[in-house]
């Protein structure tokens, strides 16, 4: 038996777009031992209830994207799907009220971690909704029981094609909101990796929050001086300017060899700018740019060269904001083709904000590896 396969679909109907994953996944005539799925926000009821009809006892787990894409192809509609068979144990939990007491479901990790006798290669992917300002309070969660066992967090905040309509997530069949859910993953063939990419450098501007509502990630003085005025001034732009300038400049804490990237948003009227993830009093700042794409994803592929073997697997997290600065730049199809050359075989999610261990990103890429 192979020990995954993966289901893709453009279709625009709903029902079309089920009976092509369907059909792609009864090739292989066995249940999974875990379902992992993404689709647009309209989809994603259908697919969630119709998925646990057909694989009943799957552990089936999903999120809602800005697009599907995955080792088969990557449209703006329709749906991935990847099936393991074989080579994994699994054990799966929610967190409900993200936005402001995940930590009073901690028994629901517990009752997850009970499933192991041991902790070697595991990790926890897990989806979460978006625009509840949640992330680090369910990574503050996750990091409770997970440090101590060395278990890594990998994932996303749920994507949508539209920001009117709530983003989803899903676990076995069950459409969730204002939670988290999760999977423990074992893998019994060999080591989990995980990596960040980035593709931005710093500017060489330094800033300084001088007020922040954590958080409600909003930056009120960068500088002692209204946010978007200070911008305005290390920028060169005028204030109309800004909001479309601060899609390609987003800022970062500065780690001795890493940037973790925030994306600033909505600039408003009195001068305050609305973060995608949480940015700290006088913590120093610094305003990026693009650096050498190409560059970057040649260096990816060098860091993850000799990870994939012939049954091998890949997930894969990209910005929603991201992608689109790529689309806009006339890369995307450049970036589809460097995920194909380092892996085969990868299922992919488009959100909101991006997961790895304690810290949630922005404008970020990552990788989750299973040998």
């Amino acid at each position: 038996m192979k020990r995954f396969c993966f289901a893709f679909t453009r279709a625009q109907e709903q029902e079309d777009a089920y009976n092509e994953v369907s059909q792609q996944l009864s090739k292989i005539k066995a249940c999974p031992k875990l379902i992992i799925f993404t689709t647009t926000s309209d989809y994603f009821w259908f697919f969630s209830t119709n998925l646990k009809k057909q694989f009943n006892d799957a552990t089936i787990i999903g999120s809602s994207s800005s697009e599907n894409f995955s080792s088969l192809g990557f449209a703006d509609t329709g749906a991935s799907v990847m099936a393991i068979y074989s080579g994994i144990d699994v054990s799966s939990g929610i967190l409900f009220e993200i936005h402001r007491h995940p930590r009073n479901y901690m028994v629901h990790l517990k009752r997850a971690m009970s499933h192991f006798e041991s902790f070697e290669n595991t990790c926890c992917l897990e989806f979460m909704n978006s625009f509840s300002k949640a992330e680090e309070l369910v990574l503050d969660t996750f990091s409770y029981e997970f440090e101590k066992k060395n278990i890594p967090v990998f994932g996303s905040s749920a994507g949508t094609t539209d920001v009117t309509k709530p983003t989803l997530v899903s676990l076995d069949g069950i459409v969730y909101q204002d939670s988290c859910v999760f999977v423990l993953i074992k893998n019994l063939n060999g080591k989990i990796h995980t990596y960040k990419e980035n593709i931005f450098k710093k500017m060489g501007i330094t800033i300084v929050p001088t007020d922040v509502d954590c958080d409600e990630r909003i930056i009120y003085e960068l500088d002692d001086k209204p946010a978007a005025d200070t911008l305005c001034d290390v920028l060169n732009v005028s204030l109309d300017e800004l909001p479309e300038v601060l899609k390609s400049h987003p800022v970062a804490r500065v780690l001795p060899d890493d940037l973790l990237i925030t994306e600033l948003g909505e600039v408003h009227k009195d001068g305050s700018i609305f973060c995608y993830s949480q940015v700290y009093n006088h913590t120093k700042l610094e305003i990026l740019e693009f650096d050498d794409i190409h560059a970057k994803w040649n260096k990816t592929q060098k860091d993850l060269k000799g990870f994939h073997k012939k049954d091998s697997f890949m997930i894969a997290v990209n910005c929603a904001s991201r992608a689109q600065q790529l689309k806009q730049r006339g890369l995307y199809e450049d970036f589809y083709k460097t995920l194909t050359q380092i892996s085969s075989n990868f299922l992919g999610v488009s959100g909101f904000g991006e997961q790895l261990n304690t810290v949630n990103l922005n404008e970020s890429m990552l990788y989750l590896i299973f040998e």
